[in-house]
């Protein structure tokens, strides 16, 4: 496959992951899908994160926008809140955890160098 889309990796991984998150596993054996793979926050806010690259738009917007049609996915406490903020009225939320190394994948495949878009 020439040139494959991260998207793929990243949304499948986080799907097949999703049922052992807090079960670490230590075994090669195990059912890739499952009834019990969900996607999960990292996959809605990669998805996000693709949308901002894509339409060029400020990506606490899309965060905003995927984040609360998809309300159950396992949101941190902070962002939860944070997605109750009115659009307008959107500022950073203090994020103490791993979630923007959980969604930062496409960047590196939309962009060949630092400068601004």
């Amino acid at each position: 496959m020439n040139n494959p889309n991260p998207l793929y990796g990243a949304l499948g991984g986080d799907f097949v992951g999703s049922i052992h998150e807090w079960n670490n596993i230590k075994r090669k054996e195990f059912p890739l899908i499952d009834g019990r793979c969900k996607l999960t926050d990292d996959s809605i806010l990669t998805m996000a994160t693709a949308d901002a690259i894509c339409s060029k738009m400020d990506y606490a917007i899309c965060y905003h926008r995927w984040g609360n049609p998809n309300p159950h996915r396992g949101y941190g406490g902070r962002f939860r809140k944070w997605l109750a903020e009115k659009e307008e009225d959107l500022a950073s939320y203090g994020s103490l955890g791993n979630g923007l190394a959980m969604r930062v994948s496409l960047v590196g495949f939309a962009f060949q160098t630092l400068m601004k878009y």
